[in-house]
């Protein structure tokens, strides 16, 4: 019994120390990336930027963890220079901030930035038909989460909003009902996905880093 926990100590430290090393070689990367794009934005250093900004929210959060390590560092400013490229393909960006939602928490700072962008890209009525078509070759599991980070936000009450106003569709995301006309005839099972996600996320969370807390004074 000793050993097997001893064995267990050991595997969960080595993975400790792979974890941070991880995410220091993301955060480093980034940042060099960003200094060098700043110096000089031509085409291939902001597809260097572009690809060494994380894909995935599991990377985001490493990258997250290690941002107070690194001195003048802003992740703001981070995601401020990844939505300002030109040198990228709309194809390439949507499948980048799609995969970067799937899985993903609402919460303050960085979970709200990477959603207030993809919420801007998702304006342009092409960048919305490529979304969807990326999402229709993933899988229905991925393509909710995808929608539930995507219309998170702030329990009602959280909001200081009257709880005993009911808000219709129309009123409170007219996107959604863009994106209905837009979709719904092309891809009918995204749009109930959508449709689902939004009624159960849209004031209707809590941010991730105060849930546990505020869950057990409700």
């Amino acid at each position: 019994m000793n050993k097997i926990v001893s064995f267990l100590v050991v595997l969960v430290l080595w993975q400790t120390d792979v974890f941070a090393a991880n995410a220091d070689s993301i955060a480093t990367s980034l940042h060099r990336a960003y200094r060098i794009l700043n110096e000089s934005p031509t085409e291939a250093n902001q597809r260097t930027y572009f690809n060494v900004f994380p894909s995935t929210w599991r990377d985001f959060l490493r990258l997250e963890i290690q941002m107070d390590n690194l001195n003048g560092s802003d992740l703001h400013e981070y995601i401020k220079a990844l939505e300002q490229l030109t040198a990228i393909e709309d194809t390439a960006f949507a499948a980048k901030l799609v995969n970067l939602s799937i899985g993903a928490d609402y919460d303050a700072d960085g979970a709200n930035y990477i959603q207030s962008l993809i919420r801007r890209k998702m304006r342009d009525k092409r960048f919305v038909s490529i979304v969807f078509w990326y999402l229709s070759n993933t899988l229905k599991g991925d393509q909710m989460r995808f929608w539930q980070f995507y219309w998170s936000s702030l329990y009602i009450e959280e909001d200081n909003i009257d709880q005993h106003y009911v808000m219709t569709e129309d009123e409170s995301y007219p996107e959604l009902i863009r994106f209905q006309n837009m979709m719904r005839t092309k891809y009918p099972d995204i749009c109930e996905a959508m449709l689902i996600a939004f009624k159960f996320f849209s004031h209707g969370v809590l941010f991730m880093s105060e849930f546990p807390y505020k869950a057990l004074c409700k």
